[in-house]
């Protein structure tokens, strides 16, 4: 049988509001009513009932984080940001990207969380509206959408890009490709612009074909990248720990 905030109440002597108060920390209960509380709850290993305290508080304390389950990243940053926000007494639930759009909408919008993450957001996304339109608390990650004026959290993917770019051509190479992720995200075409502008100011031309866009997995970029292999010649292929890895000559 379940134990309730009553059966705390009865052991302690005390109200059941004050049950509440007590286990939550609140400065206007006593010392020592809060410890007879606690010692109460200890001894009938009581736990709290999340649904009961969200009415009461009218704060889930959930942060969703709508992500790209195929992409590498992910899998960097979740560990982290559950542990930032446990420091804050917070929850996070994760979201995939991939499912059905009005699913995903229902869910961050029926007041299950208290704010969104949303690392997926693309040209023609409809979510960042909708949060802002409804007022929902959110924040993008990695990525921005252009129509939208939300908070972001993101690199400079167009220094980045040029940086590298320029790095190789330093080393003397004439001919540097890359494979990037879908048109449709910011990274990827803020990449692409800083690529470009490095080998413009080096007075290069790229051909159509250095470039290729498609998924973040690796077994995309293994595709895209094995046509260069096929032909490359002298080329010599620069990789990082994604897919997006450029091959030079």
């Amino acid at each position: 049988m379940r134990v309730t905030s009553l059966d705390v109440a009865r052991a302690a002597g005390v109200s059941q509001s004050t049950v509440s108060r007590a286990l939550r920390g609140h400065p206007g209960i006593p010392p020592e009513t809060a410890r007879r509380v606690r010692e109460a709850a200890a001894r009938l290993r009581y736990v709290p009932s999340e649904r009961a305290r969200d009415l009461v508080t009218r704060s889930s304390r959930r942060v969703a984080m709508v992500v790209d389950l195929d992409n590498p990243l992910w899998s960097l940053l979740v560990g982290r940001l559950c542990d930032e926000l446990d420091r804050r007494r917070y929850r996070l639930s994760l979201i995939a990207e991939h499912g059905d759009p009005e699913d995903i909408e229902s869910h961050v919008l029926g007041g299950t969380v208290d704010g969104v993450i949303v690392s997926t957001a693309s040209r023609g996304s409809r979510l960042p509206g909708v949060l802002r339109e409804r007022g929902v608390p959110a924040v993008l990650l990695h990525r921005y959408a252009e129509d939208v004026p939300l908070d972001a959290c993101v690199a400079d993917d167009r220094l980045g890009a040029r940086l590298g770019t320029r790095i190789l051509l330093e080393a003397g190479h004439r001919e540097v490709g890359a494979l990037l992720g879908p048109r449709t995200a910011s990274t990827a075409r803020e990449r692409e612009d800083g690529y470009r502008s490095a080998l413009a100011d080096a007075g290069i031309d790229p051909d159509p074909a250095w470039i290729r866009h498609g998924g973040s997995t690796s077994g995309t970029g293994v595709r895209r990248w094995r046509p260069w292999s096929r032909s490359a010649g002298s080329r010599v292929r620069c990789s990082a720990r994604t897919t997006r890895s450029p091959w030079v000559r």
